[in-house]
């Protein structure tokens, strides 16, 4: 009898996950420094954004890209996602994620660029000096798979490039997830997910070195029969020193209809009152979907996300 295969092992896996964290704690050890390239805290996927951001352990597909690259491996057919955030000042935030299931795993491609408005310019003594323009691109290539006992990892190597006036800087960055699924019958199905986003060298600008929003996450979840989903999140970022909690709900109304609700949101309110809430909804018919989210920008107004996205 052919032995069933078990790519990779269980000792692989733990190793696996085992190295993120250790990696992760050991640069956490480092003094909080200044990050920079923001824009990768930003998310991506209407459906997160009303979730309040506690996605670690839902993610799927190709918003997977982004929050926890364990749960690419959950697409089944081809996949295609497209995210458009409205942000203040004139600053916009485009996300686009594919997966593509293969013999040996799913493999994901996503880019990730935002643009800013005319940026007004000052000396030394605060005069004005001239409009200048700031923009962040990263691309990324990913790999996850389902293993043993319910468990999914995953993988993703990115290029981030940021310019702001006359400078630009270059580097790469890892991330890496891991996701168990633990079915309980007419109980629902609890998840677990573990991730670690950003996990690299910073940028240099004119000799100066700057981290990148390291972040390590985890969350849980559950999905319960009657179309009532719970999430939980908390992530922390070492360089920065914050950590924050999140949680959501999502509700099948009807078929193909999902309503959210979610406080916390890490890139958003950071737990500041009221001001976390964030509400959503999504649609689903013939492999198609639109998701809509509105959420709060700390004390800058409000975040719109929208997401479309198509399964073939």
């Amino acid at each position: 009898m052919k032995k069933p295969e078990t790519w990779p092992s269980r000792r692989t896996a733990g190793m696996f996950i085992l190295s993120g964290l250790l990696a992760s704690g050991m640069l956490a050890e480092r003094a909080f420094g200044t990050e920079t390239a923001a824009f990768l805290k930003l998310g991506a996927g209407a459906r997160a954004s009303g979730l309040g951001e506690a996605y670690t352990a839902m993610a799927e597909g190709a918003d997977a890209l982004y929050w926890n690259q364990a749960g690419l491996s959950r697409a089944e057919k081809k996949e295609a996602g497209m995210t458009h955030t409205e942000l203040p000042s004139q600053t916009r935030h485009d996300f686009a994620g594919f997966a593509y299931p293969a013999k040996f795993g799913v493999m994901g491609m996503a880019a990730t660029y935002m643009s800013q408005g005319s940026l007004e310019g000052r000396d030394p003594l605060g005069r004005p000096a001239g409009k200048f323009g700031a923009s962040d691109f990263s691309m990324q290539v990913s790999m996850a798979r389902k293993v043993q006992f319910g468990a999914r990892l995953g993988m993703g190597v990115k290029y981030v490039h940021s310019s702001i006036a006359e400078a630009s800087a270059n580097t790469f960055a890892v991330d890496l997830g891991g996701q168990y699924d633990l079915s309980m019958g007419r109980l629902g199905t609890p998840y677990f997910g573990l991730a670690v986003q950003n996990l690299g060298p910073g940028l240099k600008y004119s000799g100066v070195t700057e981290d990148l929003p390291l972040t390590v996450a985890a969350g849980l979840g559950l999905r319960l029969p009657m179309g009532l989903g719970l999430a939980l999140d908390l992530k922390r970022r070492p360089y920065s020193g914050e950590t924050m909690a999140s949680f959501g709900s999502e509700f099948a109304l009807a078929r193909g209809l999902a309503l959210r609700a979610g406080y916390g949101g890490g890139s958003s309110s950071r737990l500041s009152g009221a001001a976390g809430f964030a509400t959503g909804l999504g649609l689903r018919a013939y492999g198609y979907g639109l998701d809509y989210s509105i959420a709060p920008f700390a004390e800058l107004g409000q975040v719109h996300k929208i997401s479309l996205g198509a399964r073939f």
